[in-house]
């Protein structure tokens, strides 16, 4: 049996994409007869279960936060090396950490690191700042120590070998994937019955961490437009984040505010009955972060539920995208974005077969089993 140590820097407790990745993946590794061990910060106990967790202690004051977490964390992974071993360290990337990496060579353990976007505090490649710079070289120097380093598709390949000089063969490009037992088509008024949505409304639904670079604010400009042609329609955000406060203010300030339903942090197993409930998904970034970022597990956890995409600004390329189903827009021009919003709304029904066939598609090619299987195989090729 397979012994994977997987470092976490994420609050467990968060109901964010990094939860979900952590704890599918993990989940996926014992179901595969792997023995996992995850290493997460002492902020916060993750609500599910499936796999082990380790919590290293973690002083919730901010300046201390991230150095109490990397000692106590080297500490523990010292004293689990020494005394009972482990076949993998996978590290899901930590800023400035270096530890792990140190004691995989010393101890002669395969480490991987696992990156989901490659700029480092905005920018690709190396930045001006002092403290930014540090970051570039010690994530340099781990990418150097690491035996490989996982991302989500091949533009984050060519990106980090090109602005980090490593060889292009040290990458594993894995996708990222979904749970299609839990993401699933639903009938959407029985959905929407159990939410307490209305029957006969058209719902554009955004779920995910309402983060500034998610650019929801772009979908606010283009609201008012799209409510001059489809008066029935109301927006419904799933989702709380830093950026929450200011999308409610800018929603007021364009008096959108009966138009968009802020439904606020959910469970993980209910958010699927909210992407039932919409006639349409949004799933947009900002320009600057569409050049440095994963792709986006919404986008599987939407097709997953057979629903059309309204993709803003996403330039990682994919199969997934740029279908009648799935189109690309730039979503900073407000009428790009209402218009194709329009014209799905317009034609939802119509598209019906080609959001079933993507969900098969999905459910084939992009699981977290699927993510789970090739992962091990690539743990797997670095014990021979």
């Amino acid at each position: 049996m397979m012994r994977i140590l997987y470092l976490s820097g994420g609050n467990l407790a968060k109901k964010r994409g990094y939860t979900v990745h952590t704890a599918e993946l993990a989940r996926n590794f014992e179901k595969l007869g792997a023995e996992i061990l995850v290493y997460a910060p002492s902020l916060g106990r993750f609500k599910g279960e499936g796999f082990r967790i380790a919590y290293a202690p973690t002083v919730n004051v901010r300046i201390l936060r991230p150095v109490s977490f990397r000692l106590s964390l080297g500490a523990m992974l010292f004293f689990r090396l020494l005394f009972y071993g482990a076949d993998i360290i996978y590290v899901r990337e930590i800023p400035l950490f270096l530890a792990p990496f140190i004691m995989g060579r010393i101890f002669k353990k395969p480490t991987v690191i696992e990156v989901n976007d490659v700029a480092i505090d905005g920018f690709i490649g190396r930045p001006k700042n002092v403290f930014s710079r540090l970051k570039f070289y010690m994530r340099k120097i781990s990418f150097l120590l690491s035996y490989r380093i996982i991302v989500a598709n091949r533009q984050a390949k060519e990106i980090l070998s090109e602005k980090y000089g490593i060889c292009p063969d040290k990458f594993a490009v894995i996708p990222m994937g979904v749970n299609t037992d839990l993401f699933r088509p639903m009938d959407k008024n029985k959905c929407k019955d159990v939410l307490g949505l209305k029957e006969g409304v058209n719902y554009v639904v955004f779920a995910g961490t309402l983060y500034e670079f998610q650019g929801l604010r772009y979908l606010v400009e283009a609201a008012h437009l799209v409510l001059r042609k489809k008066r029935n329609v109301k927006f419904l955000v799933v989702g709380s984040g830093a950026e929450e406060k200011k999308l409610n203010s800018l929603v007021k300030r364009k008096n959108l505010a009966e138009s968009f339903i802020f439904a606020g942090e959910k469970d993980y197993g209910v958010i699927p009955y909210y992407i039932n409930s919409g006639d349409i998904c949004v799933s947009l970034v900002t320009p600057e972060r569409s050049r440095s970022f994963s792709f986006p597990l919404k986008i599987y956890e939407y097709l997953a539920c057979a629903r059309p995409v309204v993709a803003g600004n996403i330039k990682n390329a994919s199969e997934l995208l740029k279908r009648t189903v799935t189109p690309v827009v730039e979503a900073t021009d407000p009428g790009i974005l209402s218009n194709a919003i329009i014209e799905i709304l317009e034609c939802s029904s119509a598209l019906k077969a080609e959001s079933e066939q993507l969900r098969r598609l999905v459910a084939e090619r992009f699981t977290w089993q699927k993510t789970a299987e090739k992962t091990l195989d690539l743990f797997r090729s670095l014990q021979k």
